[in-house]
Order: structure tokens, then sequence, then C-alpha cells
């Protein structure tokens, strides 16, 4: 079908994918609510009828506000279809996004979902972000042409069925046969992969690196993701419950006093005393990356400079307090925190005449920004060696050849606007 044509009362817009089905968005004539229908394809076989037909049957008897709601159910003698509401985003829209704490509030929701699932002897088995979908703020689970009945559903598949999962999401038993039967512990892998997708803002998950989340989303995704299916977790409502605390922490860290705020409600903008006042609450920071990060994210660049320069004199002792608090952070260091380091950081260098301090803390953020694949910070801290190198290439070119190989994993990163200036690009050399 094509976009214009209609299935009964519904005009096609848009034609959104397919595979056994097809899924369009549609709209009923002068009406401004879309919708979303998912129809058998013509000539499927017998099969993917039965399986089609089974989806329906699993949607028609769920009823949770996490699970996708069937508003209609057309069962055509050819291409049966049914009607959904039109959600507009999925776990795949919301990845890129650094809010660390809405991600927590949608994946307890999805979880919540899934667990009402087990509950009710449903497995997914084809969890996944593009399956995950958000509407007005809530989950809404979809896409269960794969979906089993455990104790109820006597269909079974064939091995052309078995490519139907999504791969890097499969746990590795369902290669082997596990997938005709669908277990709690395949769909906690799967869930396992999608959290890890949400929260390491799109990455493979084929190739998991847990530095790139939080040590609390690290350690469920460890044991969801495990490959021995006994280590997994036996049922998703532990996850439910380390997310909630997690949620919990977030939110009493936000409770925290905001003393910066205190400080530019209290003195005047660039005066002594503020800048005084400014300087020993940063000093005062207790060994808590979370803290730079929300203490530097209230400040401007005007705010830092003029501390900066009035404190010139304590720049280096700011400088390493700054360095012993984020090299071994207790606590998950944020993308939008690390933006804000390498403004400080640029603050300092701009001031400070102290190579071996500029270095340290130049050398620090590279490690810091490749760790965690932070490529913003990465254009910046090009900028900022590019003009180093400019102003004084004598007392930095050694500093660049000893880190040409972190430079070189930085360079594909780089836009445009902060690639490494020539003599940078020759001290390093190409990438071997």
């Amino acid at each position: 079908m094509e976009v214009g044509e209609r299935i009964d009362k519904y005009v096609i817009t848009d034609i959104m994918h397919g595979g056994m089905s097809e899924v369009y968005r549609v709209a009923i004539d002068g009406a401004p609510i879309r919708f979303v229908i998912k129809r058998l394809k013509e000539g499927a076989n017998e099969e993917q009828k039965k399986l089609f037909l089974r989806e329906m049957r699993i949607l028609r008897e769920l009823k949770h506000i996490y699970i996708i709601e069937v508003l209609e159910e057309h069962y055509d003698e050819d291409c049966p279809y049914y009607v959904m509401p039109s959600c507009g985003k999925s776990f795949v829209d919301i990845a890129s996004s650094s809010n660390e704490y809405k991600k927590l509030i949608l994946t307890i929701q999805m979880c919540e979902g899934i667990d009402y699932l087990h509950k009710n002897n449903v497995r997914h088995r084809d969890i996944k972000p593009q399956n995950i979908l958000i509407k007005d703020d809530i989950v809404k689970i979809a896409d269960f042409g794969l979906s089993r009945l455990s104790e109820r559903d006597s269909t079974t598949l064939t091995s052309t069925s078995l490519i139907a999962g999504t791969q890097g999401y499969m746990p590795p038993e369902y290669s082997s046969g596990g997938f005709k039967e669908g277990t709690i512990q395949g769909d906690i892998y799967m869930l396992g992969k999608t959290i890890y997708f949400l929260f390491s803002q799109g990455s493979d998950v084929s190739n998991i690196r847990v530095n790139r989340v939080s040590p609390q989303i690290a350690a469920i995704v460890e044991k969801a993701t495990s490959d021995n299916p006994e280590e997994r977790y036996s049922s998703v409502a532990p996850i439910i419950d380390e997310l909630i605390r997690y949620k919990e922490t977030i939110e009493a860290i936000d409770k925290l006093p905001k003393s910066i705020k205190d400080i530019k409600s209290k003195y005047k903008k660039g005066s002594q005393v503020f800048n005084e006042e400014l300087y020993k609450h940063l000093i005062s920071l207790s060994k808590e990356s979370v803290e730079w990060g929300k203490s530097l994210s209230q400040l401007d660049k005007e705010d830092l400079t003029t501390m900066l320069t009035h404190k010139k004199d304590y720049i280096n002792s700011l400088t390493s307090h700054f360095i012993e608090c984020i090299s071994n952070p207790s606590d998950y260091i944020q993308f939008s925190d690390i933006d804000q380091f390498v403004k400080f950081a640029k603050c300092i260098v701009d001031i400070n005449l102290d190579i071996a301090v500029n270095q340290q803390l130049i050398s620090f953020l590279i490690n810091l920004s490749l760790n965690y694949n932070r490529w913003p910070a990465m254009n910046e801290l090009a900028l900022i060696l590019n003009k180093l190198v400019s102003n004084d290439s004598q007392h930095y070119r050694m500093f660049i050849f000893n880190h040409r190989n972190q430079l070189r994993e930085m360079r594909p990163n780089l836009n445009s606007n902060s690639l490494f200036n020539s003599e940078i690009s020759l001290i390093i050399g190409k990438q071997h």
C-alpha cells in the first residue's frame, strides 16, 4: 500500500516499517489525531498469519499503562490489522539526551511493564529500544510479534522464524534453539542491552563498555547480560528496586544546598568578597565529582574568569584539588559535567602561566574525555591545545609528543572548527 491509500476509514500518511507485517501511520479525514495500524502483509503464509493473530490475541489480553493499547481489531480473512495510538518517540530518540533522571523514570516504567508481562506468562522475546515507545512521557511497550504466552501458547516457531529476533540483543542461548520457548532470563538479557543502549547514549550494544554508564547502571547491565542465564536476575523486580534506589540517590543530591546560588544572591558579582567566597566554596568541595559538576554548572565563564584572576596566587592549589576530586570519582561523572570541567580548565589555562600545571590539567582531561567518549570535550581540548602550541610551541611540543597516541585517538571525533593545527598534526603523525 502507498501513502494516500485507505484502510477502511483510515488514510495512510506514512509508511513506517515492515516485516511479516506492515506498519502505517494513519489519520481519519478531518481529525488531527494520528494513529498507527499494524497489518499483515498480503501474501503472508499460514505460519505468519498464525503468528500475527497470536500477537493480536496477546495484546487483547494485556491491560497495563506501560503496554501499547489496541484501539481496534479487524480480523479480515486475508489481511487482519489492529489500530494503536501514535507515540512519536522511542528509546532510540532519547538515547542521546544527557538527562539521567528522566531516563531513569522511563526505564523504571519499562521494567514495570516487562514485569507485568512476565507475571501474566508473556515472554516478549524482542525487547529493544525501537520497541519501547514513549507517548506523553509514558512508556508504551510495543511489537509483540515474537511474543509467547508461555503456559497457554502451543504455537511453535519454525527454524525460519529464528532470524526474526534482533542481533545484538538476543541472548546467546537463543541461537541454539532457546528462542522457540522464550524465558524470563532471555527477556532480562535483552532488557539489560536496552538499558545499556539508553544510558550510554546509543552506544553499540554488541560491545558493552561499562565505563560509559554510571556504576549503578553498569552493575545492572553486567548482571542482566551475563552469558550464563543462571547468573542473571531471576525476575525484573530486583532491577526495579535497584533503579528506584538510584533515582532516590539523584533526588537526594538535587536537594543539597546550592551554595553557589546563595553566593550569587548574597554578594555582588565580581566583587572581592564574591570571588573570595566562590574560591572558598570550590576549595571546600568534598571528593565527589558530582559536587564539582553541579557547582561549575552554576557558573558562567565570567564568574570563573574573575574569580581565577582575583585568586591567581591560588590557581595551582585549586587545580590540584580539582584534579584530585575528579580523578577517582565515587560517583558517575555525567557527560554534561565533563563539558563543565573542560570549561573550567580553559579558564585556568587562559590565565595561568604555570606550564606544568596546565599540562597536568590538560593531560587529565584528555584521559577523561576519551574514557567517556565525550566528543564535545575533545573538540574543546583541541582548541585549547591549538592555542597553547601557537603561543608557546617550545614548551608544549614534548607534551604533545608524549600524548600522541591519545591525540590520534581523539582526532577522528573532531569537527572542522577544532581540528589540530598543522604543527600538532605533524608532531602526532598518522594513525597506524
